[in-house]
């Protein structure tokens, strides 16, 4: 499939760059286009995304233009190709690994086209992997912050966060599933020392359970510096609020990926260690896991055990440690 041979892309070609979903892919591709922007300075880049992300990926120096499209339902297909068509690409490049948005790829009209998929080999003339090889994109390490905001983005969070003291932790406190989310009382006896050290805490997530969740952990801190912001935010306000935070703590999410590569110090926690394999290799992000990715790999199965076994005090003494490397940059 890797017809393309040895050529790149020239100043002023158009090029496509395609993640939907799910959030932290999102952000990572975001990682992987601002490597190619870096490479390639001279080229016009529009990132493809669902609308979910559209405005947060607009606020980024690297992108110049953004679709917030769709390859489902079949109308939203038809909307978003024919939008892909009447734009004249040059290059298509789709981390996107399946059919649906092959097949949009191959419709495009778009002559050079990269991305990997098995069911319809004949999309691409070359594959992700062999392309991010031959023009030096990583997948796994992110040097610089990747993800900023604008200045109105930054203002709106401040005032959210205006009650609250100039120290501040993002609490991460949703997940995609129950066995990858550290247990409440894990979290109330980590934030109650936070909160003995005259620290805000901003409670961030979204979804029902993630707010029942957060409303029972507010509960039992019961304390005046506790900010919840839990379903409230779009995309875009969570990506400010998480920017005016010294340092983030949370499950393997997507806000997670989005304080770590927004350059906050993340402390990620996790049942099985896969935060390098998933672009978390970041000189200001500390991974804590309960098991080698291995083990994940024989097993295939989560447990809420494990993460039980992460203790509060493994937590706080890594977050100890960024607390006075923060006050020692601001002394």
């Amino acid at each position: 499939m890797d017809l393309l041979g040895d050529k790149i892309p020239k100043p002023k070609d158009k090029v496509l760059w395609i993640r939907y979903w799910a959030f932290g892919d999102v952000l990572q591709a975001a990682a992987e286009a601002q490597q190619f922007k870096a490479i390639f300075p001279d080229v016009h880049l529009t990132f493809l995304t669902k609308p979910l992300y559209a405005d947060l990926i607009k606020e980024q120096p690297w992108c110049d233009d953004v679709i917030a499209g769709d390859k489902r339902p079949m109308s939203a297909f038809k909307e978003t190709l024919s939008n892909i068509r009447g734009r004249n690409f040059d290059w298509v490049i789709s981390l996107n690994h399946g059919g649906h948005t092959a097949l949009m790829c191959c419709l495009s009209g778009i002559k050079n086209r990269v991305g990997t998929v098995s069911c319809f080999p004949f999309a691409y003339n070359e594959s992700l992997e062999h392309f991010y090889s031959r023009i030096g994109i990583s997948t796994t390490v992110r040097s610089q912050a990747v993800i900023s905001v604008s200045s109105n983005t930054y203002s709106i969070a401040g005032n959210l966060l205006s009650a609250l003291p100039k120290r501040k932790v993002a609490a991460i406190i949703g997940a995609s599933c129950d066995d990858k989310r550290w247990p409440l009382e894990h979290w109330v006896v980590f934030l109650s020392k936070v909160l003995q050290e005259n620290w805000g805490v901003v409670l961030v997530g979204s979804g029902s359970e993630e707010k029942c969740f957060s409303a029972r952990l507010k509960k039992e801190l019961d304390h005046p510096l506790v900010c919840d912001l839990t379903g409230e935010l779009s995309i875009k306000e969570l990506a400010g609020v998480i920017s005016r935070c010294d340092i983030a703590v949370g499950n393997d999410t997507g806000p997670l990926h989005l304080a770590a590569l927004s350059g906050v110090p993340t402390i990620g926690i996790a049942d099985y260690d896969q935060f390098k394999k998933i672009g978390l290799d970041l000189p200001w992000f500390s991974g804590l896991s309960a098991a080698s990715g291995l083990d994940f790999a024989k097993s295939g199965k989560r447990s809420k055990k494990l993460l039980s076994g992460i203790s509060p005090e493994k937590v706080w003494s890594i977050f100890s440690r960024y607390k006075e490397t923060e006050e020692l940059s601001k002394n």
